[in-house]
């Protein structure tokens, strides 16, 4: 699903499983999780683009 056409309610939970993903990410040993690098980048590219979309729909 686009999130352009997201409810509020799948907004925010999408905003919350990212944010999730990237603390776990964070948090884990630096040696176990290096090849997961693209993917901890990649949810924060998305956590990012949630959170633009989230800000955007109550500026309005």
């Amino acid at each position: 699903m686009n999130i352009t056409t997201m409810s509020r309610r799948e907004l925010l939970a999408q905003i919350n499983v990212a944010s999730n993903a990237r603390r776990r990410y964070e948090l884990a040993d630096g040696n176990r999780w290096r090849d997961e690098k693209y993917a901890r980048e990649a949810v924060g590219a998305e956590l990012d683009a949630l959170i633009a979309e989230w800000r955007k729909r109550n500026l309005r």
